[in-house]
């Protein structure tokens, strides 16, 4: 055996920086079987893989350095430089090989999971509502004046191939002292800095609250106190586009392979700090505002094992679905947002704290008075120079408090991932190697990162566990013979979104497990006997085709379900209830057992689901917030004419006011305003055919207050905020047959209206459906959408009408929602009702 001793401070340095002349002089002794000790150097690891991956074994406070645990306090990080070192603890590592034939293994050190959560940030008292030096565009209230200097501009990262340009500030505690380690600390910026200008991001008023303040990382002080590297990245992004994430809103899916390319390239940054310089991997932390604020909760989802810590201000959220990762790895969170952020919707980031929180992830926020709380005399000048009279950009603009607040950076820096060891075996150097052949690294299959597995035959186990796979997205299962309950090896695919079953045999009730992170499961063929599948927690699509014979199939417990597609002709029971956010229902098959579908309960209980899409005799209610487009053989003419057929369609009323806002009311009378619409589809259009009758035209006033058809659509359903990205729309389609909303939307929608009869008219329209071409679809083209029967999309047709009194009057709608009630619509497509083709 080598014995290797090396001190916890001097990690980084040994697992960056070995020869290889040293690699291929160890690795070789091990394989001749050389079992004498050796007080021999590894002086590094070449590759930064050593921390991409976190071990399977649980840490225990030994294997935390001291000054880093976890549990620390706050208050208890030490205010010099040598904080910024890592424990002289004693770690042990040791390479083996019993005999020539025996695989080496190694002993090597690396991030651990984590087991337990810090304390709490502590809380603080805000004070006014910003310090006046934070928000102006000049230098007069910067504490630290020279802060362009210290960010020093380093070469482009070049990944996915996207150009990222990035500034260092390096401690100079690392000078001379090439053993130590620093945490490193990623500033990213917002939408507004955007660009590729020096000054969009550096000249800016928001950039100087993170690196200019009195409490900047930046001040003499803190340069003592908590030596650090800052990276900022200067990313020219597109709103709702190409961000730091993949996407804006909510409807940000997460996969760990598929970033953003800002976001790929942000990862790249990470990854080239380690390798070259004096970063501590066990502390590295992000913040971010706005954009950066969505950014840092992407990273931190995508890469927990690069990521200490995060703190997220006044960023929007992605999908709780895709959170699980926060859950599993307890990396603490602490966002800060204002209830009345008009940008990024509070509600989401505190609903998804507290849910996180809930289910055992480390989630924290900080909450901020409204402008009209902390009072206009408090109001940061450089916003009232700027003319924000509404406030919005107050409520939104947390960072200048966030980034003052004098625990924020004690608390932070008290957060290190925990170190373990772990044995590798070397199993990728047969003996008769030759040294020029060596590699480095260890066994290439650890911590394998791939897109999608095969395994033919009945061992799923065992090729699960001896692929070492921890990060697969598809997993396929081919002819399965055994028991799934053995297949433990499931619950450590903690990337594993879709599982498919093809042609398994199960006489006898089967129970599958470990299937907490997948969520699509496809039963493919085979029979499979009763199916107990209640583990699938976070499944949202559920697959059964072809399968020969599935006796009992209860999915109630699957609370996140959302489409189940059945196609077998022999089932003899399917339970369905309880299925609180079960929309899209496709059964069918020539001996459907219906027994089991009497009853069913939705999170929207007035839900029309058309018995034909069922092949069951059903009675189920429907209501006026869910409605259905029948299929039109004929495409209309959008001409304002009536074709015949749209007597296919049945007509629903715009009879639903909204009054929650801007002092709205109901008509007084059917003159003032009524009116109604009908919908069909075909494979390429929704048609929609409106009949309004409003005795004063108007048309003026802005795009959302003229006399105007509005609608609201949600391709995939996915609901979340909107507002300025393409995740849903809000088409104002107004009298004047002009077509708007934020962001590029023509030809998206054409229209005629037929004005011969008004006060009655009638406005023809055709909807082009496109998805989010901000959300790695590339392109408005490849993000049009063919429309299919059985397809559900988020859905409210409104009118509003204004009379010439200054503004909306009348807001009304086939739909009514405490958010559309509340002008939440055209910022969050959680407001929007349904709508189901049908044929």
């Amino acid at each position: 055996m080598f014995l290797i001793e090396f001190r916890a401070q001097h990690l980084v340095a040994v697992l960056k920086r070995i020869t290889l002349l040293n690699t291929i002089w160890l690795l070789a002794a091990c394989v001749a079987g050389n079992k004498t000790q050796s007080s021999a150097s590894l002086s590094a690891l070449s590759s930064s893989e050593a921390y991409s991956e976190m071990g399977s074994e649980s840490s225990d406070s030994a294997s935390v350095p001291s000054s880093l645990a976890s549990s620390s306090s706050f208050d208890d990080v030490v205010s010099s430089s040598s904080a910024a070192a890592s424990s002289e603890q004693i770690i042990t590592s040791s390479v083996t090989s019993e005999s020539s034939s025996s695989a080496p293994t190694i002993l090597q050190t690396v991030i651990g999971p984590r087991t337990e959560c810090p304390p709490p940030p502590p809380e603080a008292d805000h004070g006014s509502w910003a310090p006046h030096f934070a928000a102006s565009d000049t230098d007069q209230y910067n504490t630290v004046m020279n802060f362009k200097e210290l960010m020093v501009e380093q070469a482009p990262v070049e990944a996915s191939g996207f150009s990222l340009p990035w500034y260092l500030h390096t401690p100079h505690q690392a000078d001379g002292n090439p053993d130590a380690t620093y945490p490193l600390v990623i500033y990213l910026h917002g939408l507004g800095e955007s660009g590729n200008d020096y000054s969009d991001l550096w000249g800016n008023r928001h950039t100087t609250n993170f690196f200019a303040s009195n409490n900047s990382l930046l001040t003499d002080e803190h340069q003592q106190q908590f030596p650090a590297y800052i990276v900022a990245p200067h990313c020219n992004c597109s709103q709702g586009g190409s961000e730091w994430t993949n996407a804006a809103g909510r409807d940000w899916r997460f996969n760990p392979n598929n970033a953003s390319a800002p976001g790929e390239a942000l990862i790249a940054l990470v990854e080239n700090m380690i390798a070259n310089h004096q970063v501590d991997p066990a502390r590295i932390y992000v913040t971010g505002i706005s954009m950066g604020g969505a950014g840092s909760w992407g990273i931190a989802l995508r890469r927990p094992d690069l990521i200490a810590a995060a703190i997220p201000l006044s960023g929007h959220t992605p999908d709780r679905s895709t959170m699980q990762s926060l859950i599993d790895t307890k990396l603490p969170v602490w966002a800060h947002h204002a209830p009345s952020d008009e940008n990024n919707p509070y509600t989401e980031t505190s609903s998804d704290v507290a849910a996180l929180a809930e289910a055992g992830a480390c989630t924290f926020i900080t909450s901020y008075p409204t402008v009209q709380e902390a009072g206009w005399e408090n109001v940061d000048p450089g916003d009232k120079e700027n003319g924000q009279i509404n406030g919005n950009d107050l409520n939104h603009t947390v960072w200048p408090r966030a980034y003052t607040n004098p625990n924020l950076w004690p608390w932070l820096f008290s957060i290190a991932q925990p170190l373990i060891t772990q044995e590798v075996t070397l199993s990728s150097m047969p003996a008769s190697s030759s040294a020029s052949s060596v590699s480095s690294a260890p066994s290439e299959d650890l911590g394998a990162r791939v897109s999608s597995l095969e395994f033919p035959g009945d061992s799923l186990k065992n090729c699960v566990e001896e692929a070492n796979v921890h990060y697969v997205d598809e997993l396929t299962q081919l002819n399965c013979r055994q028991q799934i309950t053995n297949w433990a090896g499931l619950e450590n695919l903690t990337a594993l979104k879709t599982l498919t079953l093809s042609g398994g045999y199960f006489n006898e009730p089967v129970t599958i497990t470990g299937l907490n992170h997948v969520a699509e499961l496809v039963l493919n063929g085979g029979n499979y006997g009763a199916l107990d599948i209640s583990s699938a927690v976070n499944l949202r699509v559920l697959k059964v085709l072809d399968a020969g014979r599935l006796s009992y199939l209860d999915i109630g417990a699957l609370a996140q379900l959302e489409t189940l597609v059945v196609a077998s002709d022999d089932i003899a029971s399917l339970s369905i209830q309880g299925n609180p956010k079960l929309l899209n229902v496709d059964v069918s098959g020539s001996e459907i057992g219906c027994n089991a579908l009497t009853e069913m309960h939705f999170i929207k209980p007035e839900l029309v689901i058309e018995h034909d899409i069922l092949e069951c005799d059903l009675t189920l209610p429907s209501g006026d917030n869910h409605n259905v487009a029948n299929y039109a053989d004929v495409a209309p003419v959008i001409d304002g004419q009536v074709d015949a057929v749209w007597d296919l369609a049945d007509w629903d009323a715009l009879n639903e006011a909204w009054v929650g806002f801007e002092n709205l009311s109901e008509p007084s009378s059917a003159e003032d305003f009524s009116g109604r619409y009908k919908a069909l589809w075909d494979e390429d259009y929704l048609y929609l055919l409106f009949e309004v009758t409003d005795d004063i035209k108007n048309v003026s006033g802005a795009y959302y207050q003229k006399d105007t058809v509005e609608l609201f659509i949600d391709e995939d359903r996915s609901g979340g905020y909107h507002e300025y990205n393409n995740n849903a729309f809000a088409y104002h389609i107004s009298i004047e047959k002009n077509v708007e909303d934020i962001g590029d939307v023509e030809g998206h929608v054409t229209v005629e209206i037929d004005e011969n009869n008004a006060p009655s008219y009638i406005w023809e329209i055709r909807v082009a459906i496109f998805g989010d071409y901000g959300n790695g679809a590339g392109s408005m083209e490849q993000a049009r959408r063919k429309l299919y029967a059985g397809k559900i999309m988020g859905f409210t047709p409104s009118y509003i009408d204004n009379d010439g009194n200054g503004g909306r009057e009348h807001f009304m709608s086939a739909v009514f929602t405490d958010d559309h009630n509340d002008n939440q619509g055209y910022i969050n497509a959680d407001s929007f009702g349904s709508l189901m083709l049908v044929e």
